[in-house]
C-alpha cells in the first residue's frame, strides 16, 4: 500500500477512535510468551499447507487497528529458503475439497523481513467486512507453530506494560542517526563487564522462556512523539535486548595468551562504539539507521516484552523532544581501539566499527574492519592495500599486514567469510526466487575508500588487493592484485558452502550481475566471454593451499588468461619475486606475455605436469616509461635476476615471448588492422637513462661470465590485430638488458 493511503488510513482511524483509547500492542498465539496464550490453532489443509486461526474475540469489537504482523517462526539463515514463505487470507472455510481462493499472498515486512504484513487483513476482520475463516500458510520444514504469533496494534485499554525506556540520546553524523537509551529490565545493569559465562546463562533462561522477550521498538515522526500521536509515526525498526554486546568481535588475546577466536568463558564480551574510543556501558540500548532523505524527524523508543508495548508513559526520557537535522551522505567508520600490530611493529593498527543499511547490506547491521599504518602517517600519497580473505575476518589481529613499504593496509568484515556476493534472503525469511545475490562487501568497500582518502591520504591509483579471487573484477578500482585460491568455484573445495549462498550451480540464484555467481567468479569462463574486459596485473600463487584445495581448476584458468592475452605472473609449488607489481599504477598499460620460452608445464591439474613452476615468473616490464599514444605503444622488457634473497632469478639469459598491449587508453586497434614492431636492446648508458623505477631495475646476470647470445641490434616484425583488437609481437627476445618493445601503426 502506498504510504499517503496508509497515512491517510491512520488519520481517518485516529479521528473515529475514542478520545480515552491507548495504543495497544498485543500477541494472540499458542505459546505462554503472548498476552493472549491458546489463541491460535493449526490445521493441515486439504491439499498441502496449514490453516493458521487465530481467535479474536478479545480484540475489542471495531477496534481501530493500525498495525498487524504475523510472525512465522522459521530457521532463518544463513542462505535464504529454499521456498517462499506463503500466506493467504481465506476467503471461506476449508472443506474436505480444499481450500477457497485466497487473496494476494501477505507481503514481507522490512527492513529484516522476518514477519508479513496482515494490517489489511486484521482491519477487515475486525470491522466485520471479512469473515475470520483464518491464514492459509505453507512453509519450510523446521516451522515451529508454537513460536508463531499474530501481533496486533489496535485501540484498546493498555495493562501491565513493561517499564518505559529512559536515558535517550541522539545525534546525527555521517548520513547515520544515533540513538542510545538505558534499556528496561536489564539483568546486568550497572556491572562494568560482562562474561561469555554470563551471557550464555543469560540466552539459556530466555530459550527456555523463563524470562520475558524484551525489545525496543524505535519510531519516528515529524512532530514530537507523544502517546497521543503514536499511532500516525512510522516504525522504523526494533532493537534486541542487549544490543551493547558485540558476539562476532575475534578475540585473540586474553591474560596474556593468543588464542584463536575462542570465547573463554571468564573473558569480557566486547561492546559495540557510537563515538570514537568509547564503548557503550553495559544495560546500554544502540539503534543506528542511515537517513534516506534529508530533514528535520524526532525519534521515539519505546520498551516491549513479549509484544506489549509501554505506548502511554511516553515522556523526554524516550522522545525527543527536538528534532535530529538529517542529511544524506556517506557512512563513516567509528574507531574502536587501537594498538600496535602484532606481526609489523611499529605499525599501528585501528579497529572500526561500520554501521550499514541496504544496499551496503542485507538488513540493518554493523561490521568491523582493521586499518595499518605506518608509525608516522604519510604526507604524500599512500598505496593501499586490501586484505580481503578468510583469514581477515573480524577484527583479526594478524589482519592487514603490510605487504608494500610505507602502505596503508585495510581489512573487513564479511558475513560468512563470503567477499563475493551472498543472496539478500541471507538470514531473513525470503526465499532464493524473492531477491538476488549482491556484492555488498564491495559496496562497502567502495563506500569508505573517500573516507580512507581523506584520513590516511591514501592514493587511488596505487590500489593492490591481496584476493580471494574477486578483485580481479575491479580494474577501476585496482592496479594489480594477488589472488591465491579459486580460480572456478565449481571445481575447487575453497567453494564448498556457497551453494547456500548463491544456490546450486544446476539451479543458480539470480544475481545482480545478471550472470550465475558461478559463472561470474569462473575466471577462465568470465574472461573468454569477455575478452576485451581489462583485468587489473594479475599475481596468481596458489602453493600455499595445493595440498588441501588441489590444482585441477588452474591450468584452465592459465590457459584462459594466455588464450585472452592477460598481464598476469603465476607460480606453483616456488617462490616468484612479484613486489615490482605494486608499483604499478591503476592507469598505466600493460605488457601481457604469453608462451613465454621460459614457462612451465601445469599440466591439467591431475598431478600431471611439472610439480614446482612458473608462468611469465621471471619477465619484468616498466610501465613508468611505457608510452600509450594513439599511433604506437612503447614498453621497456627484460629478464629478472634474483631478488635480494637471491631467490627468483631467470635460469637462462635469454628467452622468446609474445607481447601484447593491455589496458591501453589511446594505443586501440580495429581487427584485421597491419602494424610494425621492433624490438631494441638498449645501451647500458641508455637503459640507465630510461629508468624511471628504482624497483623495476633490471638486475646483471646471475653469471657475470655468461656472455649474451643476443646481438644488440633491432629485431622486427609485423603484427596483424586480431577480432578482437588485441595486437600481438611474436617470438620477441628477451634478454636480462633493458629491451624497448615499440609496435606502430
Amino acid at each position: 500500500m502506498p504510504k499517503l493511503a496508509i497515512i491517510l488510513s491512520a488519520a481517518c482511524l485516529l479521528a473515529a477512535a475514542p478520545a480515552a483509547a491507548d495504543f495497544v500492542t498485543e500477541r494472540w498465539g499458542p505459546s505462554g510468551r503472548c498476552r493472549h496464550a491458546g489463541a491460535a490453532s493449526f490445521q493441515a489443509a486439504p491439499g498441502g499447507g496449514v490453516v493458521a486461526k487465530f481467535d479474536l474475540s478479545k480484540l475489542p469489537r471495531r477496534a481501530g487497528i493500525y498495525r498487524a504482523r504475523l510472525r512465522v517462526a522459521v530457521p532463518a539463515g544463513p542462505g535464504p529458503l529454499k521456498e517462499p514463505i506463503l500466506v493467504e487470507p481465506l476467503m471461506a472455510e476449508v472443506s474436505g475439497s480444499g481450500r477457497a481462493a485466497g487473496q494476494e499472498p501477505l507481503p514481507l515486512v522490512g527492513p529484516r523481513y522476518r514477519s508479513f504484513d496482515a494490517t489489511d487483513v486484521v482491519r477487515r476482520w475486525a470491522s466485520g467486512k471479512l469473515a475470520n475463516h483464518g491464514l492459509w500458510v505453507r512453509a519450510p520444514g523446521g516451522w515451529d507453530r508454537l513460536r508463531t504469533y499474530l501481533e496486533i496494534s489496535y485501540d484498546g485499554r493498555l495493562k501491565d506494560p513493561p517499564p518505559p525506556v529512559t536515558g535517550l540520546k541522539a545525534f546525527h553524523r555521517a548520513g547515520q542517526v544515533f540513538l542510545t537509551f538505558d534499556e528496561v529490565d536489564c539483568p546486568f545493569a550497572g556491572k562494568q563487564e560482562l562474561s561469555w559465562d554470563e551471557m550464555k546463562a543469560l540466552q539459556q533462561k530466555l530459550a527456555a522462556g523463563k524470562l520475558a522477550e524484551v525489545c525496543y521498538r524505535v519510531y519516528r515522526h515529524t512532530r514530537p512523539i507523544t502517546a497521543g500521536n503514536l499511532r500516525e509515526a512510522e516504525l522504523l525498526d526494533e532493537v534486541e535486548q542487549l544490543s551493547a554486546f558485540d558476539e562476532r568481535m575475534i578475540q585473540t588475546e586474553w591474560k596474556g595468551e593468543r588464542i584463536k577466536n575462542v570465547r573463554v568463558g571468564q573473558a569480557r564480551v566486547p561492546r559495540v562504539c557510537v563515538e570514537p574510543l568509547k564503548e557503550v556501558p553495559v544495560g546500554t540500548g544502540v539503534f543506528v539507521r542511515t537517513s534516506e532523505q534529508a530533514g528535520e524527524f524526532y525519534y521515539a523508543v519505546i520498551s516491549a516484552a513479549d509484544g506489549v508495548e509501554n505506548t502511554t508513559a511516553i515522556h523526554a526520557g524516550n522522545s525527543l523532544q527536538k528534532p535530529l537535522k538529517e542529511t544524506v551522505a556517506r557512512p563513516q567508520p567509528i574507531l574502536h581501539h587501537e594498538e600496535e600490530h602484532i606481526y609489523d611493529k611499529p605499525r599501528g593498527h585501528r579497529f572500526y566499527l561500520l554501521w550499514t543499511d541496504p544496499p551496503l547490506s542485507n538488513v540493518p547491521n554493523y561490521y568491523h574492519m582493521g586499518v595499518t599504518f605506518p608509525p608516522e602517517l604519510p604526507k604524500q600519497p599512500a598505496p593501499l592495500y586490501v586484505e580481503a580473505w578468510w583469514w581477515d575476518n573480524g577484527w583479526a589481529g594478524s589482519g592487514a599486514r603490510r605487504a608494500i613499504p610505507g602502505c596503508i593496509s585495510l581489512h573487513m568484515e564479511t558475513p560468512w567469510v563470503l567477499h563475493k556476493g551472498i543472496h539478500e534472503g541471507c538470514g531473513t525469511c525470503k526465499a532464493w526466487s524473492q531477491g538476488t545475490v549482491q556484492d555488498y562487501w564491495v559496496r562497502r568497500l567502495r563506500n569508505v575508500l573517500p573516507w580512507l582518502r581523506q584520513q590516511y591520504h591514501i592514493d587511488p591509483d596505487r590500489m593492490y588487493a591481496m584476493s580471494s579471487d574477486w578483485a580481479w573484477h575491479h580494474p577501476d578500482l585496482f592496479a594489480a592484485v594477488h589472488e591465491n585460491l579459486t580460480t572456478d568455484p565449481k571445481r575447487s573445495p575453497t567453494a564448498i558452502g556457497s551453494d547456500r549462498f548463491w544456490g546450486e550451480p544446476k539451479t543458480p540464484a539470480a544475481t545482480e550481475w545478471k550472470i550465475s555467481a558461478w559463472d561470474y567468479y569462473d575466471i577462465a569462463g568470465y574472461l573468454k566471454k569477455h575478452v576485451r574486459f581489462e583485468v587489473p596485473m594479475l599475481y596468481y600463487t596458489p602453493n600455499m593451499h595445493e595440498g588441501d584445495f588441489g590444482t585441477i581448476d588452474k591450468p584452465r584458468f592459465y590457459r584462459a588468461m594466455q588464450d585472452t592475452k592477460r598481464a598476469f605472473i603465476a607460480a606453483w609449488g616456488m617462490h616468484v619475486s612479484a613486489d615490482w607489481i605494486y608499483e604499478l599504477r591503476r592507469d598505466d598499460t600493460l605488457a601481457a606475455f604469453t608462451h613465454c620460452s621460459l614457462d612451465s608445464n601445469p599440466g591439467i591439474g591431475m598431478d600431471d605436469g611439472d610439480r614446482e613452476g612458473q608462468i611469465n615468473g621471471y619477465l619484468r616490464f616498466d610501465a613508468a616509461t611505457a608510452v600509450d599514444a594513439p599511433d604506437r605503444w612503447e614498453m621497456a622488457v627484460w629478464l629478472a635476476g634474483p631478488d635480494l634473497r637471491g631467490r627468483g632469478g631467470a635460469p637462462e639469459d635469454a628467452c622468446t615471448v609474445d607481447v601484447t598491449p593491455r589496458r591501453c587508453r589511446k594505443f586501440q586497434a580495429a581487427p584485421g588492422q597491419k602494424f610494425k614492431w621492433t624490438n631494441t636492446l638498449l645501451a647500458p648508458e641508455e637503459a640507465k637513462k630510461e629508468e624511471k623505477s628504482p624497483a623495476l631495475k633490471p638486475l646483471p646476470p646471475s653469471d657475470e661470465k655468461v656472455k649474451m647470445t643476443v646481438p644488440a641490434v633491432t629485431q622486427t616484425g609485423t603484427a596483424v590485430a586480431d577480432e578482437h583488437g588485441l595486437v600481438t609481437a611474436e617470438k620477441v627476445l628477451v634478454t636480462r638488458g633493458r629491451h624497448r618493445i615499440v609496435i606502430s601503426r
